[in-house]
């Protein structure tokens, strides 16, 4: 109780406070006091420490939506060299950065651990503490792995991130001065917003639940919805807002939605399936998506049905006196889309009782006549999501049904692309099919396998070097000729500048015609060629292709 009462004489100090850095260390000053003792007795004994502790978590909670959301108005003079002193949640984020950056060898950007530290290290060393414990890379760079998983990823390959150009900018340098012009326009305002939203994800909701206690429920609400409430109306509209808020605001939402789905969901529906259907969601980054992924699983977990009944009755579409073709085909590729991301986020077998109802609908269009491309490669797409998304049993029993379609549709794209069709559809077309049959192939499904000869080649460590003059007129056979070549080869002579020796035949499709799978390569070889764990892990990627 002594502590508690101590402990909020200090915090009024500052409570009234409108600056960010002020705010988010307040929060992570409550957080550990929090973790190492619990509130409970010193509410028991003074009631009115427990109300001046809620009435102060929802004045720090109502500081943290308007930083967010840009409402304090912060001014600053012309010119400005602000130097931080982080709190131990973006500490940790930028120490992390740090390595991983150090790791990567981005020399050019002249950032080393010693040089990020030297100004920070006394924000969370103790006085026992030493420099070089903390400059010991050999166990913290695990950490660090686990920590930014996603972001060693994509910095390994170079992807286009927001977060990881953002933090890349902030690195370079240790003050946030307006005059260098290395940093982009509202810089700081920028900064501030991700600075207190990184901190809110690693501690808002269990200091909720710490601060609050949980016989507290409509407190916890309440405070719950002032800062999803931000939250919504940034993504909302999210062209009014810098990309790297948005995708740190959702990645916030996600954390919040695995621990308080049943309360937002029952708040939110409206609003999540709002920006769900909107015509923007897919223009958002791959790490977005991937944390929407998140959202729409538990999001489903409470609506499951009406969320996608609705889609596959848009699916269904057509064009009116004064609607276009092109908005028709449109409509259906994002209908499409729509459904392959909600099997996408969701677990095994979840839409098992919508799937006949799915191959029904995707063998009707297989069957169209002059079906626009794009409709065909989301199509394709959505075949690899059901690939991936069902049991083996309910895999083989659904793909026999699809399968007859399937099959034509597939030889009826490669027959196509044999004509030199330069057009971009094509090519993306092209794309997609190998895609499908490289999942088909590793699945190593009895459907397929039967089929396999026609599409691949049934060897390994294809080299073209090693074809002979006989061997190439072979592969190029016409029409008349008694040899049938599988697809593959024709692909494979167009590329003729392509090392064949350097990967075998399941990773041909992977590697040279799908360069967005290169980042993965390592870990793809590592796998199986009839495992199904090779074909999980492709679905992280889902996303992004989205």
């Amino acid at each position: 109780t002594k502590i508690y009462r101590l402990f909020l004489k200090f915090l009024k100090y500052y409570q009234y406070s409108r600056h960010p850095t002020t705010i988010c260390w307040m929060l992570e000053t409550l957080y550990i006091l929090s973790q190492k003792y619990s509130p409970k007795e010193a509410y028991l004994s003074e009631k009115k420490i427990k109300k001046d502790y809620q009435d102060l978590m929802q004045m720090l909670t109502e500081n943290v939506a308007r930083i967010i959301s840009d409402d304090l108005n912060i001014g600053f003079s012309p010119n400005y060299c602000l130097t931080f002193v982080y709190p131990p949640s973006m500490y940790e984020h930028l120490k992390a950065w740090t390595v991983l950056v150090t790791e990567d060898k981005k020399e050019e950007e002249g950032i080393t651990i010693s040089q990020f530290l030297g100004t920070h290290i006394n924000t969370v060393k103790s006085s026992a503490a030493s420099y070089e414990k903390l400059n010991k890379f050999s166990t913290e760079i695990m950490l660090m792995n686990e920590l930014l998983e996603e972001d060693k990823r994509l910095l390994e390959s170079d992807t286009s991130d927001n977060i990881v150009s953002f933090v890349k900018d902030l690195l370079k340098s240790q003050n946030i001065d307006n005059s260098d012009l290395r940093l982009p326009p509202n810089f700081l305002k920028t900064f501030f917003s991700y600075y207190t939203v990184q901190t809110m994800k690693n501690l808002f909701f269990s200091l909720l639940h710490n601060v609050l206690l949980s016989s507290s429920q409509e407190k916890i609400v309440y405070n719950l919805d002032t800062i999803v409430g931000v939250i919504i109306h940034i993504l909302q509209r999210k062209r009014d807002h810098p990309p790297v808020l948005t995708d740190i605001v959702t990645e916030l939402f996600a954390g919040l939605m695995k621990n308080a789905d049943a309360i937002l969901v029952k708040t939110y529906r409206k609003q999540i399936s709002e920006i769900f259907f909107s015509d923007s969601f897919f223009d958002s980054s791959s790490r977005a998506l991937n944390k929407w992924k998140t959202i729409i699983e538990y999001y489903m977990n409470h609506e499951k049905n009406d969320l996608i009944d609705d889609i596959i009755s848009k699916w269904n579409t057509s064009a009116g006196m004064f609607t276009s073709k092109h908005y028709e085909t449109k409509q259906k590729c994002t209908a499409i889309k729509r459904v392959a991301f909600l099997l996408y986020s969701s677990a095994t077998d979840h839409y098992l009782d919508k799937i006949d109802l799915l191959l029904k609908k995707m063998t009707e269009n297989f069957k169209m006549n002059h079906l626009d491309s794009k409709v065909r490669i989301q199509l394709l797409l959505l075949c690899r999501i059901i690939l991936l998304r069902l049991s083996d049993e309910n895999l083989i029993e659904s793909l026999r049904k699809l399968w007859p379609n399937l099959l034509n549709e597939l030889i009826s794209i490669m027959e196509n692309n044999n004509k030199k069709n330069e057009e971009d559809d094509d090519y993306a077309l092209t794309l997609e099919a190998l895609k499908l049959i490289e999942i088909l192939s590793l699945l190593n499904l009895e459907d397929f396998q039967l089929n396999q000869w026609i599409f691949l080649l049934d060897s390994y460590n294809v080299n073209k070097a090693s074809f002979t003059n006989n061997e190439m007129k072979i592969a190029r056979a016409t029409e008349t000729d008694k040899y049938f070549t599988p697809y593959i080869v024709p692909l494979m002579d167009a590329h003729s500048d392509f090392d064949f020796n350097e990967v075998n035949e399941d990773e041909y499709a992977r590697e040279n015609i799908d360069s967005h799978f290169e980042e993965e390569k390592d870990r793809y070889t590592s796998i199986s060629r009839n495992s199904k764990k090779y074909a999980i892990v492709e679905m992280s990627h889902v996303a992004s292709e989205c």
